[in-house]
């Protein structure tokens, strides 16, 4: 897995697992804390930084051909430990970069459904990321993250599903977000 895939990847999980807590508000979305097994399948989207707007329309097929030949990521799965503190306080969003000022919407924020948008910019940074999490029930999550950055003028757009099954309240041997 590229640098940039792993980075990604763990952002996404980390927004995901933790459906993109804010600050300003808990989340209603009914879960049960304890430890969980969580699949991320990442899609990296389009090539960072390539502009195909300026080829020539061979030279745009053969990157067009480049980017769907990549190989696709094998789904990622880990386990975490989600405790009604750090979920509460947003602690599992231990990867925000504290340069980045950042604000959230809440479009849902039911027991059942949490849809969020959280755009965040910096020096030469912007980012908008779209979550939408639905809890089946409170031992099972289903999500889908959509988030653009652009650093220094390059674009990288990245979609992933999440999926998490609670595995039960002890959480032994398994590391807490944020830590």
């Amino acid at each position: 897995m590229t640098r940039v895939s792993r980075v990604c990847a763990f952002a996404l999980l980390s927004g995901c697992l933790a459906a993109t807590v804010a600050y300003a508000q808990a989340p209603a979305l009914k879960i049960n804390f304890g430890a969980w097994e969580v699949t991320t399948a990442v899609d990296l989207g389009q090539l960072p930084g390539v502009d195909t707007s300026k080829m020539t329309p061979e030279q745009k097929a053969r990157a067009e051909a480049l980017a769907k030949a990549r190989p696709a990521q094998p789904p990622r799965v880990t386990k975490t430990c989600i405790t009604k503190e750090n979920w509460q306080r947003g602690a599992i969003l231990s990867d925000d970069d504290p340069t980045l000022k950042c604000t959230q919407t809440f479009v849902s924020n039911t027991p059942a459904l949490l849809d969020t948008t959280r755009t965040c910019t910096g020096e030469g940074v912007s980012r908008t990321s779209h979550t939408r999490m639905e809890a089946a029930s409170s031992s099972a999550l289903k999500a889908t993250v959509n988030t653009s950055s652009v650093r220094n003028g390059r674009t990288i757009t990245v979609n992933a599903v999440v999926t998490g099954k609670w595995l039960g309240a002890d959480c032994s041997g398994i590391k807490q977000p944020g830590q």
